[in-house]
């Protein structure tokens, strides 16, 4: 194999564009190269047409990339997305319950459809085409979400060097329309059936559900309740942590979260009463309940499954008490609802639910607040004109 290039001057190549000539059996094979410097380093680069032509516009413009200081090693932009992707999700410093829903994007739906592909080969319209094939088969609120990590990993290449831009900076990737989630929370009569039937049919789970529907706090951190927070002559209960899925204490969903939350006297009686009835199992099972400080164990003496709690035994509960079916979470829209009845304001809600801003609780609970514009007007008269 020979290369044909031009003449050296101090022992140094000149840059410019050369032929890689090799012999085979029945003549000899030609491959164009363009040879140039950028970041202080002689580069070579195959030129896939071994057109002259088009090795002169490549040599041009890595020429220009260099002198602005946009130049990236071409190799780099060979890696596939893939590969990046595993790079970007060992740099997050989050919650692990946000990593493994990261993993599950990534294998779900963006390695499937584009991991393979070289950075280098990404343009606009595979975003585009990306979140219009999981329009298809997504939600509106999902498709975003996928889409958003796909940029979020577009954005780290450029940060670390692999992409001069991020091909995602000018797709415009179509959404359906955004639905707001109806929520379903419980009437007065509801609750108190479920929690009738509750103290009569399964009294030790009676304390956990009259906590979940009085102070609107989340399945995670009724879960993670420890006695050390519960502070009962100031009937607070301090919201430190919250469990995962797979039964980890971690930190709240926000930082706001970590808050004190009201007990009423209801709940705190309740609680007496189970701490009592708890300190009895623990005595009888002695060194086999590892976990006395979790306020709402499983029967082990550990922290409670997510799983197990809904499907094992909220769901039959509401079946058993002739309730319509809900989502564990609408126990906590429950709580904001009954407040609202009660007449309590949106500022006292956004307090009691712990949310980061009061303009969320203005989106999911404005609708509940009675709508009377003919007395509102009223009013109005008689403060102007008496």
């Amino acid at each position: 194999m020979r290369t044909e290039q031009a003449k050296t001057r101090g022992g140094k190549p000149h840059t410019g564009i050369f032929w890689k000539i090799w012999a085979v059996r029945e003549g000899e094979n030609r491959q164009l190269y363009v040879c140039y410097r950028a970041n202080g380093k002689l580069r070579w680069e195959k030129v896939p047409t071994n057109s002259i032509r088009d090795a002169q516009s490549l040599r041009r413009s890595r020429l220009r990339e260099a002198s602005d200081g946009d130049y990236i090693d071409p190799s780099k932009g060979r890696i596939t997305l893939a590969v990046v992707a595993d790079r970007w999700i060992e740099s997050l410093s989050c919650k692990p319950q946000s990593v493994m829903r990261y993993r599950a994007w990534l294998s779900g739906h963006i390695n499937p459809r584009v991991g393979s592909r070289e950075l280098r080969s990404l343009r606009p319209e595979d975003v585009e085409t990306f979140a219009a094939q999981l329009r298809d088969q997504l939600g509106p609120s999902s498709c975003r979400q996928a889409v958003g990590v796909l940029k979020r990993i577009l954005k780290a290449s450029v940060r670390w060097g692999y992409l001069k831009t991020s091909p995602a900076e000018a797709a415009q990737p179509q959404f359906a329309p955004q639905r707001r989630q109806e929520i379903k929370p419980l009437s007065r009569r509801e609750v108190r059936e479920f929690l009738s039937h509750v103290q009569a049919n399964r009294p030790h789970w009676y304390p956990f559900f009259l906590t979940a529907i009085s102070t609107g706090m989340r399945v995670g951190e009724l879960m993670a309740m420890k006695w050390e927070h519960l502070d009962e002559d100031a009937a607070t209960y301090h919201v430190r942590e919250t469990l995962t899925r797979d039964r980890r204490f971690d930190l709240t969903k926000t930082p706001e979260s970590e808050a004190k939350v009201p007990v009423s006297p209801a709940v705190l009686s309740a609680l007496r009463d189970h701490r009592i009835r708890q300190a009895t199992i623990r005595l009888r099972k002695r060194n086999d309940y590892p976990n006395p400080e979790i306020v709402f164990p499983n029967s082990l003496g550990g922290p409670l499954d997510y799983a197990s709690l809904v499907y094992k035994v909220f769901k039959p509960l509401l079946a058993e008490a002739g309730i319509r079916e809900i989502r564990f979470h609408d126990l906590r829209h429950t709580c904001a609802s009954l407040m609202i009845s009660n007449g309590e304001s949106i500022k006292a809600v956004q307090r009691q639910l712990r949310h980061a801003t009061i303009q969320i609780t203005l989106d999911t609970y404005s609708h509940l607040y009675p709508e009377d514009r003919a007395a509102a007007s009223h009013r109005l008269d008689a403060l102007l004109v008496g």
